[in-house]
């Protein structure tokens, strides 16, 4: 999955990641995050 956006330099975002179970227990949902796979391609300013 690759998420894009425009941002404005110095401006606070957060990301919101949201999953959807359907209410069958015999299907449960996840979501695995690679670590480091949140990398910025664009300079957001000086912290």
């Amino acid at each position: 999955m690759t998420a894009t956006a425009n941002t404005i330099p110095n401006e606070t975002y957060h990301v919101k990641l949201v999953i959807a179970d359907e209410q069958n227990y015999r299907f449960d949902s996840a979501v695995f995050l690679e670590a480091g796979s949140f990398k910025l391609t664009t300079d957001l300013g000086p912290r």
